[in-house]
């Protein structure tokens, strides 16, 4: 749950009386330790599936659904709180049918609820409680509630028995309003999103932007990067300065503020402070890779040494603290150490003092406790280096809960995070990382024509979601891209060839193939989280597959695909910034092809000029013979000139002049970025 540390909860009431929805595969089908931790619950809780429904049709109890994830902190509370007391669980048991769901193995369920839970007026975000009719249709609820009614919020005792009365009431009455939500979660409008669209939306992102602490909105913080990706993406084309100065100036608070961890590196999950100054302290795998990727993508511009230093100490930590035995990452970090936040990561200063002796006036000078965050932008080096050895000492102490089931779709994510920048700063070690999780993460969830969720342990399960093909495919589509290996871009077909069963009639696309139970509507794959959506990543990933590889079909697809998604954009752009980009990369992506010997020093030095370049929408590739490219691609048929690898930068249908030189070639990159947006 996303909530301010002055509130412990917001206004989670009123009850409404609405709608939402659910799916087939049992939650623990991959090893969920979400589900572990709560085997032992004196609540009677069962999977999703239908033999909940059948049981909620033929006891008459609604179906009491909690939907969390193993890091989540005020799931921890509330399941100490109320499902392990022993008369609220008795309550749970008689009053209701009690399903828990982990929104990692099924986020399909998790975006349908969120969704309803807006529709309703309840507070949304984990853990999710909502009480649905045997249609799986919500008609009370909200997120967090606590076990003693505060802040103008009931407790989940109180809940329970008012919406088993509700229930017991009016029934009728409940489900047709739900009914109506329903109805209204299944409709779309259709409505185009081209460059000149795209360019007034994100005009309106600039405009939500924080001036002052970067980001965007009030109290509660989340870095939102799929937004200033979109800001980004404006800078890159020519749209002014103040898009590059608002994701220089966010990027900048979130990582001298407290969102970073500065004794071990990346970041934590949101704050509770406009000034990011206070941390919520799960840390999540797919929002460190976010930050890795945009990272990278900024410092190509600017060559600030606080972004490289970013990068390297969040991939340092993953390395260290997220991957596991067998290559692969773990999901997260809760953010409780024995139901204490952050516990983990607070000193006093008699800890400082016993560990840095006569260093610690000085180390305290520049940081601030408990939570140790720079005092200002100058800490001498000699007092940065003392980090290291609060960092050997913290890491005696009990490490927060670490959720080690595999997700594909967070995995994807990294690997294209982790080779970008290994391409960018000349780290071979991180770009080899990324192939080999690439080639794990397949090996265990690909069988070439079928992908999986995740897998715990030995034991692999769980039916993708659109958001795994779509991430995976990005991360083929970019080792392709750095590597040359044509493998890559075959991979990509095939997984984006797969995604076809998740395409709607209309164009768009929703992230399950098929509903999570009968008669439900399936979730639409439009809304970003701390990834962008799976509609946008699937939309770009099908524009770099033709500018990859010449398919027609394949734009077409994804030019259908935007107009499906256009008012929702229009209506909500913050969380729709994903697809902002997608329509950027497939109005004109920048083409490069280098013509030559990919092996030889020449190619590599061209090559080296292109990853560290911040270009919308790349599309590269490192040919012998031009001729093999597609008929109609525009540098069909160029040549090397003089006998040395040679580049050509192509927007649309038009090329540049052959480049042998990497200065002058960075130069025409820059040039012609610019243009992307307007010749298609």
């Amino acid at each position: 749950m996303t909530i301010s540390r002055k509130f412990a909860v917001r206004t989670l009431w009123p009850i409404c009386l609405l709608l939402v929805l659910a799916s087939p595969v049992p939650a623990q089908e991959i090893g969920s330790p979400y589900f572990a931790a709560h085997a032992r619950d004196p609540v009677r809780w069962r999977a999703w599936g239908e033999a909940a429904f059948a049981e909620s049709r033929t006891s008459g109890r609604p179906l009491l659904l909690s939907i969390g994830y193993s890091a989540c902190y005020w799931c921890t509370v509330m399941h100490r709180e109320s499902f392990m007391d022993p008369a609220v669980a008795a309550r749970v048991n008689a009053l209701a049918v009690p399903v828990l769901v982990d929104r990692e193995e099924r986020p399909d369920i998790d975006a349908l609820y969120q969704d309803a839970a807006l529709r309703m007026g309840v507070q949304r975000g984990w853990p999710l409680t909502l009480f649905l009719d045997a249609d799986g249709r919500p008609f009370a609820g909200g997120a967090y509630f606590p076990d003693q009614p505060r802040a103008g919020m009931p407790s989940f005792a109180q809940l329970l028995e008012t919406a088993a009365a509700a229930w017991q009431g009016d029934r009728g009455a409940l489900v047709e309003r739900s009914r109506t939500l329903f109805e209204d979660l299944r409709s779309a409008v259709a409505a185009p999103l081209d460059p000149a669209g795209v360019a007034a939306l994100q005009a309106r992102l600039l405009d939500a932007h924080d001036p002052f602490h970067g980001g965007f909105g009030g109290t509660v913080k989340h870095p939102r990067l799929p937004a200033l990706e979109a800001l980004w993406r404006r800078y890159l084309r020519g749209g002014g300065e103040a898009y590059g100065e608002a994701v220089r100036l966010s990027l900048e608070r979130m990582s001298r503020g407290a969102l970073y961890d500065h004794v071990g590196g990346g970041y934590f999950r949101y704050a509770v402070e406009p000034d990011w100054s206070a941390p919520h302290y799960e840390k999540m795998l797919d929002q460190n890779a976010q930050f890795i990727a945009l990272l990278t993508e900024v410092w190509k511009e600017t060559r600030d040494p606080l972004l490289a230093e970013r990068v390297a100490a969040t991939v340092e930590f993953l390395m260290t603290r997220m991957r596991l035995p067998d290559g692969a990452f773990a999901t997260a970090l809760a953010a409780d150490v024995d139901g204490r936040e952050g516990r983990y990561y607070l000193w006093s200063e008699p800890e400082i003092r016993r560990v840095l002796g006569r260093q610690a006036d000085a180390w305290l000078a520049h940081y601030t406790l408990p939570l140790p965050v720079p005092r200002g932008a100058n800490v001498p080096p000699a007092v940065q280096s003392l980090m290291k050895r609060l960092q050997t000492a913290r890491a005696a102490r009990s490490m927060p809960r670490r959720d080690e089931k595999r997700l594909a779709e967070w995995h994807g994510a990294l690997i294209a995070a982790l080779a970008e920048a290994g391409a960018a700063f000349g780290r071979d070690d991180w770009l080899r990382t990324a192939e080999r999780t690439h080639a794990l993460v397949l090996g265990r969830l690909w069988d070439g024509q079928r992908l999986l969720r995740g897998w715990q342990g030995k034991r692999a399960g769980g039916e993708a979601v659109l958001d795994d093909h779509a991430q995976m495919a990005r991360a083929a589509l970019t080792l392709y891209e750095l590597t040359g290996q044509r493998e890559r871009l075959a991979e990509a077909r095939a997984l984006l060839l797969a995604a076809a069963a998740f395409r709607e009639d209309g164009g768009g696309w929703r992230m399950a193939r098929k509903p999570a139970a009968a008669g439900l509507p399936v979730a639409r794959a439009d809304r970003d989280r701390a990834l962008a959506s799976a509609a946008a990543v699937t939309v770009e990933a099908l524009g770099r597959l033709y500018y990859l590889g010449g398919e027609t079909a394949v734009r077409r697809i994804a030019e259908q695909s935007l107009p499906a998604f256009g008012a929702a954009v229009l209506q909500r752009p913050l969380d729709h910034a994903g697809l902002l980009v997608a329509a950027d990369t497939l109005a004109g992506a920048v083409q490069v092809v280098v013509v030559g010997e990919r092996r030889t020093a020449a190619a590599q030095a061209l090559l080296r000029s292109i990853w560290t370049t911040a270009l919308p929408g790349r599309a590269v590739q490192t040919i012998a013979d031009a001729a093999t490219l597609a008929a109609d691609h525009p540098a069909h048929g160029k040549k090397a000139i003089g006998g040395l690898p040679t580049a050509y930068v192509c927007i649309g249908t038009v090329c540049s002049a052959p480049v042998t030189a990497p200065d002058e070639l960075r130069g025409t990159l820059l040039t012609l970025r610019r243009a992307g947006s307007e010749l298609n």
